[in-house]
């Protein structure tokens, strides 16, 4: 078939395969998984051809000087399309500092049930009002009277917290 070809051919293949893999379908959970895993599937396939096929091109044009210059190139490349990554994550940023707290941490925590519910009436767009002596009263119930470093927090949540904690730290150790 030819270098140039095949090339097209991965290049095509990678192209449709994110696009379908971005525009997943299916009626059901389990449809929407085979339908990622289908495409990602080919997705492989394409880079799997893309890779060695794009080694062998870029051997085969060039002479040394070229080549350790076109590497060079290349490196810079690769840093510039990572670092264009970060702009989907600081536009995530911005939009989420710009989100309120959660009515939750609001009310329980900083003690403000009148700014939770004006928070939560605004992203919800429906009106609310704070019911101080039910926050009041949720305040005084004996689940949220312990400390972090109590007993009772032991009793309740240490082995959980003990085999979460651990099972990440093992993870990290592993990679």
């Amino acid at each position: 078939m030819g270098r140039k070809r095949v090339y097209g051919v991965t290049l095509i293949l990678m192209m449709i395969s994110v696009i379908a893999f971005g525009l997943s379908f299916g009626q059901t959970p389990e449809g929407v998984v085979a339908t990622l895993c289908f495409f990602k599937f080919w997705l492989g396939f394409g880079v799997g051809g893309d890779y060695p096929l794009s080694a062998t091109i870029m051997s085969e044009y060039t002479n040394k000087k070229t080549q350790e210059a076109s590497i060079a190139l290349d490196d810079y490349v690769w840093l510039i399309i990572l670092m264009v990554g970060a702009i989907p994550v600081a536009l995530t940023y911005c939009w989420r500092m710009k989100m309120p707290e959660t009515a939750h941490y609001t009310t329980l925590i900083a003690w403000n049930a009148k700014q939770a519910a004006t928070d939560m009436a605004t992203v919800l767009n429906v009106e609310l009002e704070a019911k101080l002596e039910k926050v009041e009263r949720l305040a005084m119930e004996p689940s949220s009277s312990y400390g972090l470093f109590s007993n009772e927090f032991l009793r309740r949540l240490g082995l959980h917290l003990l085999g979460t904690t651990s099972t990440w730290f093992f993870i990290d150790i592993a990679f």
